[in-house]
């Protein structure tokens, strides 16, 4: 019987495409070999999407408690560090003075 003839059963698996093993080895010796990299794309390819969930959860958990007044203070001082974090990286401001933010 034929590789072919065995994916077209039905109940059959589908095969793995012919890179995806390759993309696997790659990705995970990437990531053993350059962590500091492999976190660096990871953020920057999902640190949006993380913080807005986390904020979601933080809201959803302690909403009823941040109601009464908190909030704002706490979304002021959470753009504030995205502000000098940003002014770091545009060189708007030291990048020493950045991190002390």
């Amino acid at each position: 019987m034929s590789q072919a003839a065995a994916t077209d059963r039905p109940g059959t698996p589908p095969l793995l495409p012919a890179w995806a093993l390759p993309a696997v080895a790659v990705s995970f010796f990437g990531a053993v070999a350059l962590p500091l990299a492999t976190y660096t794309a990871a953020l920057a390819l999902f640190g949006l999407a993380h913080v807005l969930s986390e904020l979601r959860y933080v809201d959803h958990r302690f909403g009823a408690r941040l109601r009464g007044g908190l909030l704002l203070p706490i979304l002021l001082l959470i753009a504030a560090a995205a502000l000098a974090r940003l002014g770091g990286m545009a060189g708007w401001v030291g990048r020493d003075t950045a991190a002390g933010l």
